[in-house]
This record gives structure tokens, C-alpha cells and sequence, in this order.
């Protein structure tokens, strides 16, 4: 039965790591017979470094209670790594046997509350006492009845007195400051002192001679309110006087809405004609019934017009687009616009106007696009080699999305021991810098291949310079160097996409050996290189990622495009089959970034092995 008694008063330790507070038990002598997870987590010391320690060690319960007492009580207690904790801790004790249960509650997120409380309140007071809105704390006085008759005041803002005229008001009720004060102000106020529920409302007090925007809150205890409020006087005398003007506002706003849309409309196209095209479509049938672009160009006009409209319009303003020439906007006005408004022909003028500066950044842009594209083109390569036994094509596509410069570029060249070397590079980012550090690059590659015997050997060279002051951050690069005798193929990527080898009966494969990291950003010691053999009329593809990468496209999807097409037409010439994969690649749509390709075909000669 003593066994059982003792089972029956052990703490189960699965309850106690179930309770949220931590718990400690000792025995008679005051040593610790169990302490939970949580009193781990408070006090920092393990289950096994705590039990069978006197509790005095860890939780000086002696200043709270006698020996064998009970109490309750706040302490600051050191914890196992010297930090304090503050707790309420509460010993019972456990009857005749002895020992003590002492249940401990972490106080730091209340006295964290209880400071920020106090923090809080002190920034409202500052809020409130800074704010050009009035405040006020009042409570409502009843009548024997318990009926609403009156208000005091308990504390005000500085901008209270500025508010409503009234000095001195904490203590004072509204009616000893205002006699003649509505009765409306009472009933709105008690309302919401006793029916919890906020309100906002302007109202006129005749008394004050003042209109008030307010809004009134019930703060505790019931019958109690806060106000927050503004003398709204003047703004309401302004109101009445605009009320007579409120016909040329709207006419006013509705131009300007049209100029907005107008303004709208010409940003979002891109090109000359989109652009005038997008002005006639808001011109029409928003306030004319025909609307005509006419350019300097002489081309075709641009032109909207209701079913309903004549054949001619009649008003016509020139839309000056710089360089000293100028486009023409007619249009056929419909009521209520009028020609004859005089604020309706200054905004045809300026719809003009704006049109004008929209064409002319328009046609300025397609100026700058044409010139970075031949650019870029003027520092690729004007041909591709010419070696027996050997069919060279490439092609360069620009991207759409912007008027800069990129860094793809191309080359083939024949190396002193016949045998022809082909790259294709990409360097990161768009502009003047990345096109002169690919030419750069380009360049460097074709002076250094016929110094450097494998394909690995070169790229590794290139990785010297590309590191160098006039080099990069970051580069791929794939170079294969072709012997057109044997067919024997050397080949190494950095960082780029695989060459695809493309066979006369259609079988096709990547060169996913001889690959490295991209070139300036890893070091390595040696570039690998592969070694293949391309039998008469095999296709050796090279290209960059911009031929394979579009925005809601996988890049597995982009390769198995290029890899489709290239078996599908494997049989043209190289220079149609460079045509096949970028129809296919952007289907008639423009390439997000710049795109290379490169078709090299190992022709049929008895000169060249199959094996």
C-alpha cells in the first residue's frame, strides 16, 4: 500500500510537460523530485542537471515563503546563464509527508505589455496634445431619470479652445460654457456614451456660430465619450460659393479625363502609327465622329470615324513632332464639344500638343532601334568561313525588348592546319558596354585559338582574358574546332547550351560532355573538351540561350523544340535550316532577348571517313 500511496503522489511526467507554466516538486528536505519542459525553458536548467538540487539553488522560494508555508509572489530569478527572469511563483505545499509544488509563470511579456501600455499612452498624449484636430474627453450628466441634460468636460488638447472658443473648459459643463448650446449635441453624444457604437457627422451648432466635423467614440467606463474634431466652418462657406461653378467643373474634368485617357493611350503603344492609332480610337466617338492622323511621310492617313459620320472633317491642327516637321490632326467635333468653345479648341490644341510629343519620341525610339541593331550587326561578323568540305551558316536576331545593344555574338574561322574553328558566346547585360566587351571577347577567342591545340585549351584562355581589365563579370561560350578531312570534332562549353548533332538518317544528340562553368566567374585549372566525329552530311548546331528561352516556355521544352526542327529539316542547306529554327523558336513572334545560331554542315566527300 506505501508503494501504491507513492505511485498515487508522483507528477507524471507527461502531464507536467503538458502544462504551459513551469513546474517544480521537491521532497521534505527541499531537494527537486520533478521539473517540467517548461521550468527548463524559464530557469534554463535541464531535468537532469535540476533534480535532486535544493530548489533554494535554482528559485529562491525562501523569500517569498517560510519553510513548509505557502505564498504567492513576484521575483527576479537568476537564470542558468546569469540572465534574469522575471516570475510569479506560487508554492503549495504537498500536506503532512512534506515537500512543496511550485508552479512559476514567465512575467515578462506583461511587464513588456505594461511597458509598452505605458508607451503607448504617453505617444497618444503627445499625438493629442500636436494634432490640429480638437480633442476632448467628456461623460454624459443625467437627469434623476437617468435622461442624458448635459456633458462635462475632463480633458482637452491645446486645439480644443482653438476649435470652439471656449477657455477653460476641464470641469466645466457644456451648458455653463454655451447656454444656448442645442439639445442635438446632447442626444448624439449620448448615444454613442451608452450604445458603444462610433459615429462621424458634420453638423452646425447656431449657438457657437460654427459647423463641426466630428467623431465621437465611448471610451470606458459607460457614459463616457472621446471627440475628435475639426472646425469645418470655412470649408463649408466655400462649398455654397462653388456650388454655383459645379457645371465648369464638370465640363472641366471631363477634359481633363480625355487628356489623361489621350496621354494613356499614346504610352501604351509602341511606334508611330500604333500611336496615332491609339488617338483616333479615343477621339472616337468620346467627342468627335471622325478623327485623322495625317504624317509627314505621306503614307496612308490613320483614321476613326462612326458609321454615322460625313466624309470630311472640319477642324484641322498641326501636331508638331520636331526636327521641323509636323503631322495633321482633323477631326469632326460632336455635341456638346464645339469647335466654337473657346476651352474646347485649347484642348483639340493640346491633344495636339501631346500627340506631337508622342509621335516624335515614337519616331526618334524606331530611329535609335534601327541604329543599335546595325550596330550590333557592324560588330558580328560581315561572313562565315569558307573551307572545303565544309557549309557554314548563322543567323543574328535582335531582341524586342529594348533599344540597347546586346552581348550574343558569333564567329568561324579557318586555323592554320585547315581545320575551322567555330564559337558562340553570350556576355551578360545589354548596352555599349556589353557590345564592345563581346567584340572584345570575339576577338581575343579568334587570336587565341591558333595558339592553343583543343577546343578546352582555347576557352581556358579565354578565361585568362576574360578576367583580365578587359574583360568581363560573367561570359559563356561554346567553341568547336571541325576537321573537315576526318570530320573529328573537339568541342567545350562554358556555361553555354550543348551543341546538337544532327545525323543524315535524323538521329540526333547533345554534346553534354566537355562542359565547364561560365568563363570570369569560377576559377578552373583545366577546361574540358569532348571529342566526336560528324559523318558526310551531319549538322552541327551552336546557338544561344536566346533562341531557346521565352518567358512562359520551359528551357527542356525550348531545346526540344530546336532538336525537332533540326532532324525535321536536317536535309536543307544551312543556311534555310538557320531560318526553320527561328521561325520555329519565336513563331512569328519578336525574340525576348538577342539569339545566335549557327548551322555547320560536314559535306558528302570521299575525303572524309564514316567510321
Amino acid at each position: 500500500m506505501a508503494n501504491e500511496g507513492a505511485a498515487h503522489r508522483a507528477l507524471p511526467a507527461r502531464i507536467l510537460d503538458a502544462v504551459d507554466q513551469a513546474v517544480a516538486a521537491t521532497d521534505p528536505d527541499g531537494r527537486i523530485t520533478a521539473w517540467n519542459r517548461a521550468a527548463e525553458a524559464l530557469y534554463g536548467w535541464s531535468a537532469d542537471e535540476a533534480l535532486g538540487r535544493p530548489l533554494g539553488e535554482i528559485v529562491p522560494v525562501h523569500e517569498l515563503v517560510a519553510d513548509g508555508g505557502a505564498g504567492e509572489g513576484d521575483l527576479d530569478v537568476p537564470r542558468r546563464d546569469g540572465s534574469l527572469v522575471s516570475a510569479r511563483i506560487a508554492v503549495t505545499p504537498l500536506g503532512a509527508d512534506g515537500g512543496a509544488v511550485v508552479v512559476s509563470t514567465d512575467r515578462t511579456p506583461w511587464l513588456d505589455l505594461e511597458r509598452a501600455v505605458g508607451e503607448s499612452e504617453a505617444r497618444l498624449r503627445v499625438v493629442f496634445s500636436s494634432i490640429d484636430e480638437g480633442f476632448c474627453l467628456a461623460e454624459i450628466i443625467t437627469d434623476a431619470a437617468g435622461r442624458p441634460v448635459d456633458y462635462r468636460f475632463l480633458e482637452v488638447n491645446p486645439q480644443f479652445e482653438a476649435m470652439t472658443g471656449l477657455a477653460d473648459p476641464v470641469g466645466r459643463t457644456a451648458f455653463e460654457l454655451v447656454p444656448d448650446l442645442e439639445q442635438h449635441w446632447v442626444e448624439a453624444y449620448a448615444t454613442v456614451a451608452f450604445g458603444d457604437a462610433p459615429r462621424r457627422f458634420e453638423s452646425r451648432s447656431a449657438a457657437m456660430g460654427r459647423w463641426f466635423d466630428v467623431f465621437a467614440v465611448a471610451v470606458p467606463p459607460r457614459g463616457r465619450f472621446a471627440l475628435v474634431f475639426s472646425d469645418v466652418t470655412e470649408r463649408r462657406r466655400v462649398e455654397a460659393e462653388r456650388r454655383d461653378r459645379q457645371a465648369d467643373e464638370r465640363r472641366a474634368r471631363r477634359r481633363a479625363e480625355l487628356l489623361a485617357e489621350v496621354v494613356g493611350a499614346l504610352g501604351a503603344a509602341d511606334g508611330v502609327r500604333p500611336r496615332a492609332q491609339r488617338l483616333v480610337d479615343v477621339l472616337v466617338p468620346r467627342i468627335a465622329s471622325v478623327a485623322e492622323v495625317r504624317l509627314p511621310d505621306g503614307s496612308a492617313p490613320v483614321v476613326a470615324r462612326t458609321t454615322s459620320a460625313g466624309s470630311e472633317p472640319d477642324l484641322t491642327v498641326p501636331v508638331p513632332i520636331g526636327a521641323g516637321s509636323a503631322a495633321r490632326l482633323s477631326l469632326t467635333l460632336r455635341a456638346p464639344w464645339s469647335a466654337d468653345a473657346d476651352d474646347d479648341l485649347r484642348l483639340v490644341h493640346e491633344i495636339a500638343q501631346r500627340c506631337g510629343l508622342a509621335l516624335g519620341d515614337a519616331r526618334l525610339r524606331e530611329e535609335e532601334r534601327e541604329i543599335a541593331h546595325r550596330l550590333q550587326r557592324a560588330l558580328l561578323p560581315e561572313s562565315v568561313a569558307v573551307a572545303p568540305g565544309i557549309a557554314i551558316a548563322a543567323r543574328y536576331e535582335a531582341g524586342s525588348d529594348s533599344l540597347e545593344v546586346g552581348g550574343d555574338w558569333y564567329d568561324s574561322f579557318i586555323l592554320p592546319d585547315g581545320r575551322v574553328g567555330v564559337s558562340v558566346g553570350d556576355v551578360v547585360g545589354h548596352g555599349l558596354d556589353a557590345a564592345a566587351t563581346m567584340g572584345r571577347l570575339r576577338n581575343a577567342l579568334a587570336a587565341l585559338a591558333p595558339r592553343h591545340d583543343g577546343a578546352g585549351a582555347v576557352l581556358g584562355a579565354l578565361d585568362e582574358f576574360a578576367r583580365g581589365p578587359n574583360g568581363s563579370e560573367f561570359v559563356t561560350a561554346c567553341y568547336v574546332v571541325i576537321d573537315p578531312v576526318t570530320g573529328a570534332v573537339q568541342h567545350s562549353s562554358a556555361g553555354h547550351p550543348p551543341a546538337l548533332v544532327v545525323a543524315p538518317s535524323g538521329d540526333a544528340r547533345w554534346l553534354d560532355d566537355g562542359r565547364s562553368p561560365p568563363l570570369a566567374t569560377i576559377p578552373v585549372d583545366t577546361r574540358p573538351e569532348g571529342v566526336t566525329r560528324l559523318e558526310p552530311g551531319a549538322t552541327l548546331v551552336l546557338f544561344s540561350d536566346g533562341l531557346i528561352e521565352r518567358r512562359h516556355r520551359p528551357l527542356d521544352a525550348g531545346m526540344a523544340l530546336i532538336e525537332r526542327t533540326a532532324r525535321l529539316h536536317r536535309a536543307d542547306p544551312p543556311d534555310e535550316l538557320c531560318d526553320r529554327l527561328v521561325e520555329a523558336a519565336f513563331a512569328g513572334a519578336p525574340p525576348d532577348d538577342d539569339a545566335v545560331v549557327v548551322c555547320v554542315r560536314v559535306e558528302r566527300r570521299g575525303a572524309i571517313s564514316p567510321g
